[in-house]
């Protein structure tokens, strides 16, 4: 009976998915694939572009020297009684560092990775891993790793806005979205990876993209008091040295609003 339910359940979800593609997507005559914003967000109209952009940093992974980046994809058309492979490809991003396989992360037409991107059958969802190695490089540098879905025997391509992703990989303090939103932006004032690192010293916290993101989701009074920490730790600084106080890379008196 357990068992029933579990079907009944999976198959309620998958059409109601596929029934929502038709709102979502354009495209509904043949099977076709495209990446979308995370399943929590998939009903929400604005967010439509989520995931387009994301950086990933080693410099929060401890002593890890490989790690795995999730994107979100969709098939449309409907589901399918087999598992359908799709198939990826590196797009070189003008004008930046871009991403060279085997050096910043595992080719997608590697052995292991091809087995990994498909779309179940009965579903029309897939996590899309990105496995990343923490290269030398990424210590003085970013790098970019642009990538599409590709046309093939199981899928032809979905909308053109959402055919592609951009992930930037590094392994040294940098600026997150989180950090120009409103909240943070008004209790941060301009970044600084001397600020970013003066408020990890004396916070203890990480003050990464998913660390900031949970906060203001969920404890924002925490964060503000964090703040208030880290405001009052530069006042005793810049008083303990009147004639070297606290500036950034740039040479600028770092302030918190």
């Amino acid at each position: 009976m357990k068992s029933i339910k579990r079907l009944i359940a999976v198959a309620l979800v998958s059409s109601v998915l596929v029934s929502c593609e038709k709102e979502q997507f354009p495209f509904t005559d043949v099977a076709r694939v495209q990446f979308g914003p995370e399943q929590s967000l998939f009903y929400n109209p604005n967010a439509n572009l989520a995931d387009t952009l994301k950086n990933y940093t080693f410099i929060y992974a401890g002593n890890k020297t490989i790690d795995t980046v999730y994107f979100d994809l969709y098939a449309t058309g409907g589901v399918s009684d087999q598992d359908r492979i799709f198939t990826l490809k590196q797009v070189q991003f003008a004008g930046a560092n871009n991403a060279v396989a085997g050096q910043h992360y595992k080719a997608f037409d590697n052995e292991l990775m091809k087995n990994k991107y498909f779309v179940k059958a009965g579903q029309v969802h897939a996590r899309v891993p990105i496995i990343v190695y923490r290269d030398a490089s990424l210590k003085t540098k970013d790098v970019v790793l642009k990538f599409q879905v590709q046309e093939n025997a199981n899928f032809k391509l979905g909308e053109a806005t959402n055919l592609w992703r951009k992930l930037t990989l590094s392994d040294r303090l940098g600026i997150s979205p989180q950090w120009n939103t409103g909240f943070y932006k008004f209790l941060l004032g301009g970044y600084s990876t001397v600020k970013h690192q003066f408020l990890i010293d004396h916070t203890g916290q990480l003050w990464s993209e998913e660390w900031m993101k949970y906060s203001i989701e969920n404890d924002p009074g925490s964060v503000m008091n964090w703040v208030a920490i880290a405001k009052t730790a530069l006042v005793d600084y810049n008083n303990a040295h009147p004639l070297d106080k606290l500036k950034d890379e740039n040479g600028v008196l770092i302030v918190f609003p």
